[in-house]
């Protein structure tokens, strides 16, 4: 604990990182702009014909990557390993590959080198109609030799002097607001750091941001903001709004972590919501629904006192469209009345209520003898305590979460043990988050560059704490659409989708 209070303070202590800390990625060429130093790697280039086929025979210098290579010449990174095997290992200093050469009316020859043309200036992003209709992955207009970063987080570096080490709580990460966020910050950085040896292109701009929505616009002047290819703002909602603003305004991707607001999306194509709404989540139930239940059928009971009757109408609706076997009924006595005995009963409980949930699943137990049941509890069944969980697992019971952590899991062992090792404390949730959308938002832009929004629905990475699909880009911005569907199997969470 005392060890992330300490690195908050280092921080803290460095003027320019209140404004904005440069976390410096694999800086490509220092002293000489990114597009001279891409022209320089491409001049060292020496053809070689041998063989009847055309490659270019680079000799790699210090400091450079395969992925600095690739883009210089224009070719993919899987391309010059399959014909350099030996680089899966690593590249080093003087080392002489072939790259694959496109064909010659793509190119020009000057002096036995490559020319591709001389280094152009550097235009203004955007998401044009051009980049659009250029089938993902091959919009090479798209791509940048570096791509710059905004990681917004309230920091609150101001409150550290008045911590006291000696006196610390039991649980500073809720007494101290300097501890509530710090976590997101951290498992983003070991996701940077984890994708360094790839030959990451980025660079990462963190900003603290607190509720001070004057300080928020007052940061938003830096000329430097303009220049993002991507912000990520764990943000107050009115100081997301602001930046939303902004990043509409200057054609910049923004992405909100942890909102479960839907408004924001309005009128912003850019935006990118990661908590999934519950309209959302009974597309997903239903989907499950049509494929477990074959024969049987569903019972969904309504409660008068759930606030969210839209979801309880819509999950019947969809259930109807797809000719699934369901029934919505006003009561628990109405529900266990229609129970089959020789069929799988699906029984959908939308309640809020602790003690209608208790009741429900008490009755239902005593019932398991004479019928097959599955309970599938909505909303929010995976936060509540006080459940039996006999109950839970006789009951077979489902539950769905926008997020699932099972230890049991290489991945998560391994993210573990490193969020331990460099920051002296477990990972809560936040350091679980900041991992993922570092790895899933860095790949896509590295991948498909500036025009990522548009090949979004195709960015393939393993995450460790929530999955991410996002349908094809609309006006109205992206929702993850993913949620995940437990189950309890001897007497734990396990996943069911």
């Amino acid at each position: 604990m005392i060890s992330v209070l300490n690195r908050l303070q280092l921080l803290s202590g460095n003027k320019y990182f209140i404004l904005a800390v440069f976390l410096l990625v694999n800086l490509l060429v220092t002293a000489q702009t990114t597009q001279e130093a891409l022209y320089q790697i491409r001049a060292s280039g020496v053809y070689d014909t041998t063989g009847g086929e055309i490659f270019l025979i680079h000799t790699i210098k210090k400091g450079q990557t395969l992925y600095m290579i690739a883009k210089a010449y224009d070719v993919a990174v899987s391309d010059i390993i399959a014909e350099n095997p030996e680089v899966k290992n690593g590249i080093k200093a003087d080392q002489k590959i072939r790259i694959p050469m496109k064909p010659k009316e793509e190119q020009g020859r000057k002096g036995g080198k490559i020319v591709q043309g001389e280094p152009e200036a550097e235009q203004k992003d955007s998401l044009s109609t051009s980049i659009a209709s250029v089938p993902c992955g091959k919009d090479s207009s798209a791509l940048r030799p570096y791509y710059n970063v905004a990681l917004m987080v309230p920091l609150y570096l101001d409150e550290l002097d008045r911590i006291d080490i000696d006196t610390l709580q039991e649980d500073p990460f809720v007494t101290y607001n300097a501890f509530r966020f710090v976590q997101f910050y951290e498992g983003f950085i070991l996701a940077v750091d984890s994708m360094k040896p790839s030959g990451l292109p980025v660079r990462i701009f963190v900003y603290d941001v607190g509720k001070d929505t004057s300080k928020t616009r007052k940061l938003l002047e830096n000329p430097e903001m303009k220049s993002m290819n991507l912000i990520i703002g764990l943000l107050y909602h009115r100081s997301f709004l602001i930046v939303s603003n902004f990043a509409r305004e200057h054609n910049i991707p923004l992405v909100n972590p942890i909102s479960e607001r839907v408004d924001f999306l309005n009128n912003n194509p850019l935006v990118f919501k990661i908590k999934p709404s519950r309209k959302n989540q009974m597309k997903v139930l239903t989907d499950f629904l049509a494929n477990s239940c074959k024969r049987g059928q569903i019972l969904i009971i309504l409660n008068g006192q759930f606030r969210d009757k839209e979801c309880m109408d819509t999950l019947y609706q969809q259930c109807m469209d797809r000719d699934l076997n369901v029934k919505m009924v006003e009561s628990q006595d109405a529900a266990i009345n229609l129970l089959y005995k020789g069929s799988q009963n699906y029984v959908v409980a939308f309640t809020d209520n602790n003690v209608y949930r208790l009741d429900l699943s008490r009755r239902l137990y005593e019932l398991r003898n004479d019928y097959p049941i599955t309970l599938i509890g909505l909303p929010d069944w995976d936060r509540i305590e006080g459940l039996e969980t006999e109950y839970l697992v006789q009951l077979h019971t489902h539950i769905m979460s926008h997020s699932f952590i099972d230890y049991q899991d290489p991945d998560i062992k391994r993210f573990v043990r490193s969020f331990q090792n460099r920051f002296s404390t477990d990972p809560n949730f936040l350091g679980f988050l900041g991992f993922d959308m570092a790895r899933f938002f860095l790949t896509a832009l590295c991948n498909f560059g500036i025009s990522f929004p548009q090949c979004i629905d195709k960015v393939d990475v393993k995450t460790i704490y929530t999955h991410f699909s996002f349908p094809p880009m609309h006006q109205n911005g992206f929702e993850n659409q993913y949620w995940e569907i437990l189950r309890y199997d001897l007497y734990q969470l396990v996943r069911a989708n």
